[in-house]
This record gives C-alpha cells, sequence and structure tokens, in this order.
C-alpha cells in the first residue's frame, strides 16, 4: 500500500512538472489589396511630409533620403515627385530635376503646385518664355487656393524676360487676389520705381514694411525711392538699417559705393 501511494505520488509530480500547452496564436489576417494599397500611400505620405519638413530646412541629403522611402512605397507619389524635383533644382543637379517634374506632370498634367514649381524651375534657368504657360496652367485650377502665387510669378518671369506691361499685369491681377501680400506689393513697387512713378512705389511699398517685412531688398529701395522723394531722414534712417542688419549684402555694398542707379 505504502509502495502504491509513492507510485502515485511520483505520476502526479510528473504532471504538475509537465508545462501547459501554449494557447495557439491567432492567425494574421491577410490584407487586401485595397488595405495594402493605402497602406504603402500612408507610408509614403509621412515620408514626403519629412522630405518636406527638412527641404525647408535646407538639409537637401535627408530630403532625398525621406523622398527615397517615400517613391519606394508609392511609385506615382505626385507631391513626392514635385519635392523631388525642387530638391533637385536647389541642388543644381538640372536633368534630375527636369526628370522628377516630368514624372509629376505626367501622372498629373493640371496639378496646380507641380505645374508652379516646374515654371518656377524654368523661370531660373533662363527659360522664362517657357515658364509662362506652367504658371497658367496652375491659375486655372479653381481649386487651388493660392492663385495669386503663380500669377506673380509670371509677374517676374515676363520682367526677366523683358515684358514689362505683360508683367504689371500679372501683377494686378494677383494683387485683386491678394491685396496685402508683400511680394505683390514689392513687385509692383520696384516696377513703378523703374518708370520714375515714386508715388505709386511708395504706396506699394509701405504696405510691404506694413506687413514687417524688412530684408535688404526692401531696405535698399526704400532708400533709393526716399532718396527720389527728398526724405532725407527717411533715406538715412533706412540706410542705416542696411548697413546694420545686412552688412554682407549685395544691396550693402552698392549703399557703400553710392550706386543707386
Amino acid at each position: 500500500m505504502i509502495r502504491l501511494l509513492v507510485v502515485m505520488m511520483v505520476l502526479l509530480a510528473g504532471c504538475a512538472n509537465k508545462a501547459p500547452k501554449p494557447a495557439p496564436v491567432p492567425e494574421l489576417k491577410k490584407l487586401t489589396v485595397a488595405e495594402q494599397a493605402a497602406e504603402a500611400r500612408y507610408r509614403a505620405d509621412v515620408h514626403a511630409e519629412l522630405a518636406a519638413n527638412y527641404y525647408t530646412r535646407q538639409q537637401y541629403d535627408i530630403a532625398l533620403e525621406e523622398l527615397t522611402i517615400a517613391l519606394a512605397s508609392d511609385p506615382k507619389h505626385v507631391s513626392a515627385y514635385n519635392l523631388l524635383g525642387l530638391t533637385y533644382m536647389e541642388l543644381q543637379q538640372d536633368r534630375k530635376a527636369e526628370e522628377a517634374f516630368a514624372t509629376a506632370l505626367r501622372l498629373a498634367p493640371d496639378n496646380p503646385d507641380v505645374n508652379n514649381n516646374y515654371g518656377w524651375y524654368l523661370c531660373n534657368r533662363e527659360r522664362q518664355k517657357e515658364s509662362i504657360p506652367f504658371f497658367l496652367t496652375a491659375v486655372r485650377d479653381t481649386l487651388y487656393k493660392q492663385p495669386h502665387k503663380p500669377l506673380t510669378n509670371a509677374g517676374i518671369c515676363s520682367r526677366r524676360a523683358g515684358n514689362q506691361p505683360q508683367a504689371e499685369e500679372y501683377f494686378r491681377r494677383a494683387l485683386r487676389l491678394a491685396p496685402a501680400d508683400p511680394q505683390i506689393n514689392l513687385q509692383l513697387a520696384d516696377l513703378n520705381f523703374s518708370r520714375n512713378n515714386f508715388p505709386q512705389a511708395k504706396l506699394h511699398l509701405t504696405r510691404v514694411i506694413e506687413a514687417q517685412i524688412s530684408t535688404a531688398e526692401v531696405l535698399w529701395l526704400a532708400v533709393r525711392l526716399d532718396r527720389k522723394m527728398g526724405d532725407r531722414n527717411s533715406e538715412a534712417s533706412n540706410a542705416l538699417k542696411l548697413k546694420r542688419r545686412f552688412p554682407e549684402s549685395r544691396e550693402a555694398k552698392l549703399l557703400q559705393s553710392g550706386k543707386y542707379d
């Protein structure tokens, strides 16, 4: 009897030491094709947004890395190609910039951001006349939230091409859409200054200054305009600001050399 009890105790101890059977692992749900595409698109959006942040900080190498990841996730991501074109433009890698913009336009021919940016690329590569149709394509999109920007760019590039009347027309159209925009007013101030229409130039430059825009370009125009209008106190004040805030700028060097015209 005692031996039987010992045997039973050993058997019970053996049972107690056995590990419980693991719970069955639930089978992972397989994503549908649509769900996989949505997930890839989301990853691409995230990395494209990160690239945009690095681009604004002029960290172009990291922006390129993020764009590579974005396009690996979604090879048809228009915004990524658009930003890729801008990044290569800043890096002076024109062939790659052209390829990126061309791909973006092939995927979305009427996209206003792509058309505006490609137009700006062309304008800055001495291809001003080629740039205008792209700006106007951007403007035609009735859902575009900032049509004054491509119109302003069209004005700048028309002026660079020597077409002053056309430039003014684009600036005026842009001004009707965004009357307080400092860039538009600065362009019209400079255009009127070049035509010796000093009161009109002063009107637009005042709007720029009221927007608290104080770049070397703005201050230099203010100095020359004050000089033409005989406001010596304002001229001296703006000249001092230019020298103190932007001592190494091209405008400060022109001031120093007395080349007002």
